[in-house]
Formats: C-alpha cells, sequence, structure tokens
C-alpha cells in the first residue's frame, strides 16, 4: 500500500498533529508500506529531516492574509489568551481552518493543486489526514479512499461565520473542478470518510457502533527528540508534570503560584515546560525548562497540570496520571477537559482558580483520581492504536484512481 498523508500545515503550526499522524506512518512503514506527507513550512522542514519523503505545499498565512502581517498575528497569538470571560467557549473548527488560509479560495486551489500533483507521482492507495480540507477535496476528485482524525467537538460551529467563509471558498473550488459542491461539513464528516477517532468512547460523544468510525486509544508518536535521553529522572522521586500551552495559563502565573505550592525542600519535583523558557531556571521546589520529555516523567509523576490538549490528556492517562486542567476558552479544550471530569480522572478549573488553594484542594483528591484513571489506561491501550488504523486502510487498498472525476482549474 501506498499511503498520502496530506499534513494540515498552518502558520501557527500543528505539532500535536505531527504526532499523530507520524504514528500512523511509522506503522504502515513498519508493514512495508510506502508513505509520503504533503506540507509546508517548519513541518515540512521537521518531516525531512528526519528523512520522510515530502511534497511541497503553498505555504499558509493567517486568513491568507500577507505574510508580514500574518507573522505578526501569529507572534501575537503565542503571547496571548482569548479575550473571553471565564466559563465561556471560544472558537471551533471551522475557525482553526480560517485561520489556517482555507477561506482564502486562492489559497485552498494553490493548495488542492500541490496535492494533486503529489498524487499524481506518488500514486497512492489511500489518504489519510487531520481533517485537512483540500486532503478531503483531492479524494472527492480522484476517488481515492479517505480516513482522516476525528472528535466530536468538530461537528460544532456549523452555520458560523467561520465556517461560512471556508464554505464558500470550498463549494467555489468544488465547482470549478466540475464536481457537485458540497457544504464543507458535508465534505468532512461524509459517511465514506472514515473517522479515526484518536481516543475512547468514554471521552467522546460519538457512537461507537457507527460504521464510518474508528475508536483507536493512543495515536502519539514521539518526534524524536535528542534531550529526551538526557533529561534527569529520579525514579524514586514524585513528580508533578505542568504543560501549560499558549492561550492557557501565563508563565508569569505559573511562576507566581506553583512555588507556593511546591516549595523548596519537599520531596516532589514539580516540572514546568514553556517554550519561552530560553534557559532552565528555578522556583522554590519549581523547575522552569523549555522542553520535558513526557514520556519519560509521567511514569514518576502523580499528577499533570495541562492546558486540554488532546494529546496531553491522552499521554497522562495512558500512564495512569490524573489531570489538573486549566483550558481556558479555547473551545476543544473545554470539552476535552469536561469529558475528563466526567469520566473521573480530571479536575478542571477556570484561568482565575490557578491559585495555591484550589491546587491544593485538587491535589488531596490525587488518589480518588488516580483510581478512576487506572482502567481508562486499559481502556486506551485495548483499542490498538496506529496499527488499527493501518489494518483500516489496508482493507482499502488497491482502488487506485485511473483520471481525476472534475477538470483541471
Amino acid at each position: 500500500m501506498r499511503l498520502l498523508i496530506p499534513l494540515f500545515s498552518p502558520a501557527t503550526g500543528t505539532w500535536g498533529s505531527l504526532t499523530r499522524v507520524l504514528a500512523v506512518a511509522g506503522a504502515a512503514e513498519a508493514r512495508g508500506h510506502e508513505v509520503a506527507f504533503t506540507a509546508s513550512g517548519v513541518l515540512a522542514e521537521a518531516l525531512q529531516n528526519k528523512g520522510h519523503r515530502v511534497y511541497p505545499c503553498p505555504s499558509s498565512t493567517m486568513f491568507g492574509l500577507p505574510k508580514a502581517i500574518s507573522d505578526l498575528l501569529v507572534k501575537r497569538s503565542q503571547r496571548t489568551t482569548p479575550p473571553v470571560g471565564a466559563g465561556r467557549s471560544f472558537g471551533n473548527i471551522w475557525l482553526v481552518f480560517a485561520l489556517g488560509g482555507t477561506a482564502s479560495y486562492e489559497y485552498l486551489r494553490k493548495l488542492v493543486e500541490a496535492e494533486l500533483i503529489a498524487i499524481a507521482d506518488f500514486v497512492p492507495d489511500a489518504l489519510f489526514t487531520e481533517l485537512e480540507p483540500a486532503g478531503l477535496i483531492c479524494a472527492r476528485l480522484t476517488g481515492l479512499p479517505i480516513a482522516t482524525t476525528y472528535a466530536s467537538v468538530m461537528a460544532e460551529g456549523v452555520g458560523s461565520l467561520p465556517w461560512k467563509l471556508v464554505n464558500r471558498s470550498v463549494r467555489r473550488l468544488m465547482n470549478a473542478h466540475g464536481i457537485k459542491a458540497m457544504d464543507i461539513d458535508q465534505l468532512c464528516f461524509a459517511p465514506e470518510v472514515l473517522k479515526v477517532v484518536p481516543s475512547i468512547p468514554e471521552l467522546e460523544d460519538i457512537e461507537d457502533t457507527r460504521g464510518d468510525v474508528l475508536f483507536v486509544g493512543s495515536l502519539l508518536a514521539p518526534f524524536g527528540d535528542d534531550r529526551s535521553r538526557e533529561f534527569p529522572i529520579d525514579p524514586s522521586q514524585n513528580h508533578v508534570f505542568a504543560y501549560l500551552g499558549t492561550g492557557s495559563v501565563s508563565l508569569s502565573t505559573a511562576e507566581r503560584v506553583l512555588p507556593e505550592v511546591f516549595p523548596r525542600g519537599r520531596k516532589t519535583r514539580c516540572l514546568v515546560a514553556a517554550q519561552s523558557v530560553v534557559q532552565p531556571y528555578r522556583r522554590g521546589g519549581v523547575e522552569f525548562v523549555s522542553y520535558v520529555p513526557a514520556d519519560r516523567v509521567l511514569p514518576h509523576a502523580s499528577f499533570m497540570i495541562c492546558h486540554g490538549g488532546h494529546n496531553s490528556i491522552i499521554q497522562s492517562i495512558s500512564n495512569g496520571v490524573p489531570l489538573i486542567i486549566f483550558p481556558g476558552a479555547i473551545f476543544e479544550r473545554r470539552y476535552n477537559a469536561r469529558k475528563a471530569v466526567g469520566a473521573g480522572c480530571a479536575v478542571m478549573g477556570e484561568l482565575p482558580d490557578f491559585e495555591p488553594e484550589f491546587l491544593r484542594r485538587a491535589i488531596k483528591e490525587q488518589k480518588k483520581l488516580a483510581a478512576a484513571t487506572a482502567p481508562l489506561a486499559d481502556r486506551i491501550a485495548s483499542f490498538g492504536g496506529a496499527d488499527a488504523v493501518v489494518d483500516a486502510l489496508e482493507k482499502w487498498g488497491g482502488q487506485r484512481p485511473t483520471v481525476l472525476q472534475g477538470k483541471p482549474v
């Protein structure tokens, strides 16, 4: 089987998506299948540096704006939190698409054109993507089977302004190619699109009995950082790992609060990972570093404090580690946090709750939360991961297209 992976490559980067598609690529290559990617920007460079075959795509800009303006917006977005009150949700998947430039017809046209060139050269048997709109359009044009990662929260926001902007671009392009236009949500969630859910039913709202839905548990692959081997871990020491991400608890807030909860001299080692940390430093009993290899730390951790990102939650639960989650206003993170709380493995707080007393109360719940987390870890391990995805893709192999269904644009 030849598998092409169109990687959603927004200007802001999407490292979480990268780890998931790499998991599938690694499982496919382990069985002797050939894999190639379409990507742009830092993601394309990262893949090429690891020896992967990458077909270039046009670089995206935020909202399709000129690059200079987009670069300024990217820098600002990495230091700001959405101006939304505590307890409210902000955004949807269609806004993510719009931010990635796909509301721009010209950008989407060039992206589809680049992916069609890759398809013509690589001649794949199937496509796998992270709900990348151009890849889904290419599947319609070529008749190639396609699988995409999926989460229930992605179906929200149909009819919103971002949905309308992206939908207009998608329908116009499909018409230009001479195929029947469809709304973007129908394109993404059609029954013939295999929806790969990198989670378990307990953390989702979609039925696992549907024929177009495949739960696979964990879908994570370490991207291979040499710092992982060098990071010091004392197995006899209890760890608390904090990864707060962007748009959540600020680094300055973590510097103020966490040393009060974890003062120097305690047996617990609190590690805070933040990209804005240039040189490691210590405040009380808290170490602030730019990078922490989660797969090394979590087996020795009693808690993970995080922003509610999908990978963070799945990785923590997979290691039997309960969570304290501060998702902020980001829609996907709030959904993930609520589901984790409902499953009994997490405590959720709003950003103003990130104070010593709230954290101390949450930490006292560790034994109860850990007891609920352990069976969820077993459930995640039981769903097959990337091998289950490859199993599904292999069943669709051999369906190589002979001609495009539409016309060149």
